[in-house]
Parts: structure tokens; sequence; C-alpha cells
């Protein structure tokens, strides 16, 4: 089967477009996969270093609802806790200056 010029340069313009969708296929997939990758350890990064802070913040803020329930014992050990703070600021005072 003999084809013609026209039908060459066809086939030849197909394949092209063929091989150049392709690899923009592979080009996008290997940019989401790597900004994937980047944003993922990037996040994992920021919670491996605030990991301390993470659980700082989570105790303040259960803390903070529970001492906004009427749960006397807590209420007491708060009252309590402000009294020993104030009672030793107030002894830090001498002749009406503190120290």
């Amino acid at each position: 089967m003999v084809l013609g010029s026209k039908s060459e340069e066809r086939i030849k313009e197909l394949l092209k477009e063929y091989i150049d969708e392709k690899r923009q296929d592979v080009d996008n997939k290997v940019t989401s996969l790597t900004t994937g990758i980047f944003l993922w350890g990037f996040l994992s990064g920021i919670v491996v270093a605030y990991t301390g802070v993470w659980s700082f913040l989570i105790g303040f803020i259960i803390g903070y609802c529970v001492t906004k329930r009427d749960y006397p014992a807590i209420n007491n050990i708060y009252q309590i806790g402000t009294e020993i703070v104030s009672s030793g600021f107030s002894c830090l005072k001498v002749n009406g200056y503190y120290l």
C-alpha cells in the first residue's frame, strides 16, 4: 500500500500531536505529585515543629472550657491558686514598694 505525501504528512502531524499530549499529561502528573509531596512535607514539618505548642494550646482550651462550667472542685483549685499568687505578690511589698 502506497501512501501519498499528504497522507504521510498527516500521519506525522497526528503522531506529533499524540506524543505532545502524552508528554503534557506526564508533565502535569509529575507537577501535581511534586506539589503534593512539597505541601504534605511542609505541613508535616509544621506539625512536628510545633508539637509542643499544640499540646499546650489543646490543654489550655480544654482547661478554659472546663473552668467555664460549674465544677466546684476545679473552681476551688482555681480560687486557691489565685489566692496563693496574690498572697505571694503581696509579700513582695515592703514599705509600700514592690521588690
